[in-house]
Parts: C-alpha cells; sequence; structure tokens
C-alpha cells in the first residue's frame, strides 16, 4: 500500500495509492458455474425458469443506470468546439501528468513485468487498463513508456516483437474516444492544436476524414464498437455493461485516474467487481482519488462532478479483497 496526496484545492486532495494483486481473481467462467450449480442439477422446468431468471438479472445488471448522459453530452459540445475552447474537464499537461511527476516514479511502480518468453516462436501480450479513459493523454505516455520498456529490456529487436502491448480504455462517449484518436492524429504529424482554429480541425482533422486509418471493430455478441489502432484497443460502452469483462480480458496494470471518484458512491461496488473480473494475478493498480469537503469546493456548480473518497478506510473496503 502507498499513498501520496497533492493539494488541488481548498481542503481539496489528489490521493494516490498503489495495490499489487496477490492471489487469482475469480473467472468470468468459474462466476458462471458457480452461480448457476443449482440449475445445472434441476429438471428441464427448473432449467427454464433458471434461464428466465437469469436473463432478467443480467439484463437489469447489465443497464445499471450510472449518469453517462450528461458525460456523453458535455463530450460533444467540448469536442465541437474543440481546441478553441475551455475544457469542462480537469486537464493537465503531459508534464503535470501523475504518471510523468518524479521521472516517472509512479507509472514505473504501475508498468507489469514482462512476462518470460520460453522459445523464439512464443508470443506474450502486454495489457494495461485505463477504465473511463476519455481523451486523456495518459494512454499516449503509458503506450510509450510501455513501448521503450519493451526495447530496452528484450535482449534483441526480434524478441521485441514477441510482446504484444495493448493500451485498453473504456469509455461510453463516441466523441471522447473520437477526439482521443483525432489528438493523436495531430502529434504524429507535428500538429499544436492550439494553433489551429476550430473549422480546421472540423473540416479537416476531424475523425471522419481519418476514419479510414483506424480499425473499427463491432463486436458480434454485444454490437459494441472497438475502435484499434497500433497498441490501442478502445471499448465505446458504459463501464458497468456486462460485455466490458469479456472485451477487456485481462489487465496486467490498471490506471484509474479519478475514475473511481465519478462513479457514484452506491455503484462503487459493482466498479471493483469489475476490476476484479479483468485483473490478472500480480496486477497492479495505481489509484488517482479524489477527497473533499463538499462544502468548500472550489466550484461548487462546475458542469463536471466528481464524488469524494472520503479517505483510506474506504478504499481498503472496496480494494482489501482484491489487493489480499
Amino acid at each position: 500500500y502507498f499513498f501520496w496526496t497533492k493539494p488541488l484545492a481548498v481542503n481539496t486532495d489528489h490521493v494516490l495509492y498503489f495495490l499489487e494483486i496477490s492471489t487469482f481473481s475469480t473467472s468470468m467462467l468459474s462466476s458462471i458455474f458457480k452461480g448457476n450449480s443449482v440449475i445445472f442439477a434441476t429438471s428441464g422446468l427448473s432449467l427454464l425458469a433458471g434461464g428466465a431468471i437469469g436473463t432478467m438479472w443480467c439484463y437489469s445488471w447489465q443497464y445499471v443506470p450510472s449518469g453517462i448522459e450528461r458525460w456523453q453530452q458535455l463530450w460533444k459540445e467540448y469536442r465541437a468546439k474543440f481546441p478553441q475552447c475551455t475544457s469542462p474537464f480537469i486537464e493537465y499537461s503531459d508534464e503535470d501528468s501523475i504518471l510523468n511527476l518524479n521521472e516517472q516514479q509512479y507509472l514505473q511502480m504501475m508498468a507489469p513485468k514482462l512476462p518470460k518468453l520460453t522459445c523464439s516462436a512464443q508470443v506474450k501480450s502486454v495489457r494495461v487498463f485505463v477504465p473511463l479513459c476519455g481523451a486523456t493523454n495518459d494512454l499516449k505516455i503509458i503506450n510509450d513508456f510501455m513501448r521503450n520498456k519493451i526495447t530496452t529490456e528484450s535482449n534483441s529487436v526480434e524478441e521485441s516483437k514477441q510482446y504484444q502491448l495493448r493500451v485498453i480504455g473504456v469509455d461510453a462517449s463516441e466523441d471522447a474516444i473520437q477526439l482521443f484518436l483525432d489528438k493523436l492524429d495531430l502529434q504524429e504529424k507535428k500538429i499544436d492544436p492550439q494553433q489551429m482554429a476550430t473549422p480546421d480541425y472540423q473540416n479537416e482533422y476531424n475523425f471522419k476524414n481519418n476514419y479510414s486509418i483506424y480499425n473499427i471493430d463491432e463486436d458480434v455478441f454485444s454490437n459494441i464498437f472497438v475502435y484499434k489502432h497500433q497498441s490501442y484497443n478502445i471499448v465505446q460502452r458504459d463501464i458497468f455493461d456486462a460485455s466490458v469483462p469479456r472485451l477487456v480480458l485481462r489487465a496486467d496494470a490498471i490506471y484509474d485516474n479519478q475514475s473511481l471518484s465519478v462513479i457514484p458512491p452506491n455503484l462503487r461496488k459493482s466498479y471493483v467487481e469489475l476490476m476484479k473480473k479483468v485483473a490478472a494475478r500480480k496486477c497492479k493498480i495505481l489509484l488517482v482519488t479524489e477527497r473533499f469537503e463538499e462544502d468548500d469546493r472550489v466550484n461548487k456548480d462546475a458542469a463536471f462532478e466528481y464524488y469524494s473518497v472520503d479517505d483510506q478506510d474506504e478504499v481498503f473496503r472496496l480494494y482489501h479483497k482484491l489487493a489480499g
């Protein structure tokens, strides 16, 4: 356990926690068999009844309301005025990102170890999960760091190619995901967005004009879109959708930058259950939360809303089973 605080406003802190998973989390498959063991042993009538109840339960769980409509609208409005606008979200430059502080100390702590290769034909995946990623440039910081780690720790160029890096994000907002890819495209072309007028972005560099360079898959089981580009896999869906664990599959590291803070307190247990389903053995979690007194918020009428994570006791209460 490790935490670090950085004052942001009156009685407001960013609190950073570092957790390392030491035990296997329950897999989705074993959960299904455990949850339905009685059904498998019953008669045909019980199977039908159990199937109906299970279907209703899955449906209700899949569509837990999480207030994403407001965030989707904010991203839509922000993107329509990008880049000549003031962001409604708290944004930091790359230099001020927590991942780059203290010579990337916290990123080094979170970064997973590279799995051992036993032969030249073997391929291993390295997967980093960023829930509620929005359009954050932290995705690129993680990607660049992990690519450099793979290059420097491999014995040869050929060996480095045996590692498949995946930086996986999940966000419900199509505008947020496409805006991230737009910003990535601008960086690759060495174009400063701040020197660009909004019409130039909308007419020339908008996602619709770069659509062909991205691979957008539609999941056949859930009709969920997954945006794929280089090492990035970004899932467009509500974080509480039942298909998300299957699409994320496995995470060797999780970077949660205030995602827990925007989850309403009554949904946080469900959110941590998702982390349990995707966290690999020895997964490392870098958790950044908001802590503040409601009466002392600097901007009580802000368009975005964060919920305070009260103290380390709440984090331990939510994550103690996961972190062992």
